[in-house]
């Protein structure tokens, strides 16, 4: 059985846990690089005609240092919440209501799928700053000093001249 199907078919109300690994290449993921297994952990609530689903992601990221241009590990731990709605409607009506944090569903739905919704945290838990923690101005991953160092533009030879201009209007 599909683990990403979820059984709700005569859930009595209450609290249902569900764990699992799940492999990178189960989520086809392009631009993102994970170092091993994710963890998805899954708390199915339902309650009158609703049903909460609270999941919880964990795993590490490989990536690529902006600063340092080296490769590090970046652990990442996510959590995210959806709620199943039970409609009496049209099945047309109810998926034009959907959204990420409220589905709609039919109340003879029997499974919920939710690989596209936990590949999605996935995706968008990687961080936009790619670089690791510094400490004393040095890369805790790799221990390389990370000060910036900005360019002097009093009169080096070996400024590019394409910047020549720029210097010149600045030091005006």
């Amino acid at each position: 059985m599909d683990k990403f199907k979820l059984n709700i078919g005569g859930l009595k109300e209450g609290e249902y846990d569900y764990e699992f690994q799940v492999s990178p290449d189960e989520f086809e993921l392009e631009d993102v690089n994970t170092a091993g297994d994710i963890g998805v952990s899954i708390k199915l609530i339902k309650s009158g005609n609703q049903i909460t689903a609270n999941v919880r992601l964990d795993g590490k990221y490989e990536l690529l240092c902006d600063k340092c241009t080296e490769k590090y590990e970046h652990d990442f731990k996510n959590s995210f919440e959806i709620i199943y709605k039970y409609e009496f409607r049209d099945d047309a009506d109810i998926e034009e209501e959907s959204d990420e944090e409220i589905k709609f569903i039919h109340p003879n739905t029997k499974y919920i799928e939710v690989k596209n919704d936990i590949r999605d945290f996935v995706i968008l838990s990687v961080p936009m700053k790619k670089a690791p923690v510094e400490i004393d101005g040095r890369c805790s991953y790799c221990g390389k000093e990370m000060t910036r160092v900005i360019p002097d533009s009093s009169g080096d030879k070996g400024v590019n001249p394409v910047w020549e201009k720029l210097i010149k209007v600045k030091s005006k």
